[in-house]
């Protein structure tokens, strides 16, 4: 009986896996649909959770190779709360990488999965586009306690805020057969 090519594969990813590393070619097998995926805010460096929609690898202009990961996560127009699409780059890197040193990761493998995903959302922190500066810089303020924002009264008052597209919200209906929205973490 012959081996069946997938098989090579899955011994290699299984290695790999226990040790919590992953190569290059192999990023593709790393993430599932609807996996939490572990990054940071690029304008803040706040800890941040989205969900993975799909990847592919890309080059740039200069002819370097990554892997662009789409991942989905919930934001508002001021009028509507439902999802919004990001994209994610894991640059391409020679031998095995620790998972946890990637740009993005399944939360999954984060040593401190628990912690990071209550952190994400209960530490959010309130920042804003600073339109008259140069170069639109990002400034935080930083909050303690609650906050609670007119999504309505704040798009009115920063027309030219950006802001990703919202698009519809689809609801995930996972196997125990109950309707969930999934929570975002804070971007």
């Amino acid at each position: 009986m012959s081996t069946p090519p997938f098989q090579p594969t899955t011994e290699q990813l299984s290695t790999l896996l226990a040790k919590k590393e992953i190569t290059y070619d192999l990023l593709w097998a790393l993430f599932e649909p609807n996996t939490e995926v572990y990054t940071t805010c690029p304008g803040t460096g706040a800890p941040r959770c989205v969900h993975f929609n799909y990847c592919e690898e890309r080059k740039k202009m200069d002819g370097s190779r990554y892997m662009h990961l789409e991942t989905r996560y919930l934001n508002t127009d001021g009028k509507v709360l439902s999802e919004a699409t990001t994209g994610l780059e894991i640059p391409h890197f020679r031998g095995t990488k620790q998972i946890e040193h990637l740009e993005a990761y399944p939360l999954q493998y984060h040593s401190e999965k628990d912690k990071a995903f209550a952190t994400a959302i209960t530490e959010g922190k309130a920042f804003f586009v600073d339109i008259d500066s140069d170069d639109y810089e990002i400034v935080a303020r930083h909050i303690k306690g609650r906050i609670m924002v007119d999504t309505i009264c704040f798009q009115e008052r920063n027309p030219n805020y950006p802001s990703a597209r919202v698009q519809k919200v689809r609801l995930r209906y996972p196997a125990s057969g109950h309707c969930e929205l999934y929570q975002a973490c804070r971007h």
